[in-house]
């Protein structure tokens, strides 16, 4: 055991109040219930040479700005750099507004709630370090499905429905790996566990209550099952996968949100069951790396725009039709630079390798990463850092379907997905 390392956890609330919009679907949710609260949740790794933290908040995505003041907070309180703190959204559908998607404006004073109650779990978790001992495990759950299918015809559709006749196959893989970084004390007792699986999201019912979804009820099923203080799920690349298998007949539960119930047991029994297979390291390296990168948006052209703003004159903003919504987008978008600045980054923990990639990343990249990657083994975390929309392989691009269209859900040129692989295997070779 590494006698130097120490780690200290905390969580703060970022609940907000009803009537603040939800994001996950198209247009404006106005939350008019709570069922579950959303926390910003941080474990902080400290040894005698360096200090990381590793934090996750119950939001469907947050952009960049708001994630760089968190960051900058937390380097002024606690003196821990940029590039040794990872942000990460969790990706609930039933989360605020922490940026503007599909004709739902950004709530700037939540987001900037969420940026200082990150910093402050961070800053608490500091102030709580104790010795500990690294474990890394993986497992396997069998539990996503790549909603991206060809069809019959030769198209691509997302999610397109259980068992219809014109399914032929999915149209990509998936990553069923779980990864695991947990920290017991000298004793044997769990201190903190973080959870990486690459699953979009399950769901919560109703749509317009409050609620960190499956994401948070891992977290809960582990702290009763092993008496962890804290459990963080972090999202790995999920952007063309979710727990729908169309190929079979939709699941039905008697329970409300009984998919999620299901989902998050399978997933805590397997971290549960790579936690206590796990083995400890020793001298345990602590390192980050973060680079800003340049990626290019797609254009729209003026014909289009044109159209666009005659789709939009008599839009109702609290109930557009799906057409109307990506008019809206595409204008709000041509607004925007063309060249836009993002972050990749890169930790090593012990001999493990974690990327912080800035959007909904297709899962080939995170394969990729995974299979490339120096450090043994090497997990993603999507979402991280800033938001970008989606990011999907050209192939993708080319084939099509709702990841594909041009909003700023999915605003990027085919070329950044590749230059993210690029700069993250980059990063890790540094730091191996």
């Amino acid at each position: 055991m590494d006698a130097a390392l120490r780690v200290g956890t905390y969580e703060t609330d970022i609940t907000p109040k009803l009537g603040t919009h939800l994001i996950g679907g198209f247009g404006p949710r106005p939350a008019v219930g709570i069922k579950d609260p959303l926390h910003a949740k941080a474990i902080v790794v400290s040894n005698e040479e360096d200090i990381l933290a590793l934090v996750t908040v119950d939001l469907c995505m947050i952009q960049r700005d708001y994630l760089d003041l968190a960051k900058a907070r937390i380097e002024e309180r606690t003196g821990i750099p940029p590039e040794n703190v990872l942000i990460s959204a969790t990706h609930t559908h039933t989360g605020p507004a922490a940026t503007s998607i599909l004709a739902v404006d950004i709530d700037h004073e939540y987001a900037a709630l969420v940026a200082h109650r990150a910093a402050d779990a961070v800053e608490c978790a500091l102030q709580r370090l104790q010795p500990c001992e690294l474990l890394c495990g993986t497992g396997a759950v069998d539990q996503v499905f790549n909603r991206r299918w060809t069809m019959k015809d030769g198209t691509v559709r997302c999610n397109p429905g259980y068992q219809i006749e014109q399914l032929d196959r999915p149209a990509g893989p998936v990553d069923r790996e779980l990864g695991l970084l947990a920290f017991r004390s000298p004793e044997g007792a769990p201190l903190a566990l973080y959870v990486n699986y690459s699953l979009h999201y399950v769901g919560s019912s109703p749509s317009n209550h409050v609620s960190a979804d499956y994401f948070a009820r891992v977290d809960n099923n582990l702290r009763r099952a092993l008496g962890t203080p804290l459990a963080i799920v972090a999202n790995g690349t999920s952007g063309d996968v979710n727990n729908c298998d169309f190929a079979n007949p939709a699941p039905r539960h008697e329970m409300v949100d009984g998919q999620a119930i299901k989902v998050a047991g399978i997933v805590a029994a397997e971290a549960a069951r790579a936690y206590y297979q796990a083995s400890p390291g020793r001298e345990v390296t602590l390192r980050g790396a973060l680079r800003e990168i340049t990626v290019t948006r797609r254009e729209v052209d003026a014909e289009q725009l044109a159209e666009d703003e005659r789709t939009v004159a008599h839009m109702d903003r609290m109930k557009p039709t799906s057409e109307q919504v990506y008019a809206f987008e595409r204008l709000a978008l041509a607004k925007e630079p063309v060249e836009q600045k993002t972050w990749v980054q890169a930790l090593r923990i012990g001999d493990v390798g974690l990327v912080g990639l800035p959007g909904e990343i297709f899962v080939e990249f995170g394969l990729r990463i995974k299979e490339e990657s120096p450090l043994r083994p090497t997990f993603c975390a999507s979402l991280a850092n800033d938001w970008v929309g989606y990011v999907p392989t050209p192939r993708a691009l080319e084939e099509g379907g709702y990841e594909t269209w041009t909003a700023r859900s999915s605003k990027l040129t085919a070329d950044a997905g590749p230059r993210m692989v690029e700069t993250a295997l980059e990063l890790l070779a540094g730091l191996a």
